[in-house]
């Protein structure tokens, strides 16, 4: 029995302690709260990658918004492929070997009144600091099959 005590006072304490403390809010206050955009401005997301050792850093593609770079988990975004010849960003992917090279591969992924075409696969080998173009005949959805390299 003082077994069962021992382990049944500590969560009950837990569990009072817990309600007691707990934050209410009213609704005066859930009222200023607004609403707001935390991600990189232009249009949807297609593709999204991040370093599995580093949960702050993200490169997240735009149908035809670039490619858009966080290293404070989203607070901050930095374009980092505006100096391409292409807009249009259809798939990233991260190579498992090196987290700073990444691939991209351009052009609309999903077909809507709208498409941007693309002009093949980009690399980077230095986090999107600078790009090289691959090759314009590789579809974007194979960008992620090169980072078995």
């Amino acid at each position: 029995m003082s077994r069962i005590l021992s382990r049944l006072v500590p969560a009950l304490l837990w569990l009072v302690s817990s309600v007691a403390f707990a934050q209410s809010l009213s609704t005066e206050q859930m009222e200023q709260l607004k609403f707001r955009h935390i991600g990189p401005i232009g249009n949807r997301v297609i593709s999204v990658t991040g370093i599995p050792a580093d949960p702050m850093t993200y490169y997240v593609g735009a149908a035809s918004g670039g490619i858009w770079k966080t290293t404070d988990g989203g607070l901050n975004w930095k374009p980092v492929f505006d100096g391409q010849r292409v807009h249009s960003i259809g798939a990233i992917a991260l190579a498992p070997s090196d987290p700073e090279v990444v691939y991209a591969g351009t052009g609309e992924s999903y077909i809507r009144s709208n498409v941007s075409i693309g002009n093949g696969v980009w690399k980077t080998t230095d986090g999107g600091a600078t790009w090289t173009h691959l090759d314009w005949k590789t579809p974007a959805a194979s960008a992620a099959s090169l980072c078995t390299q």
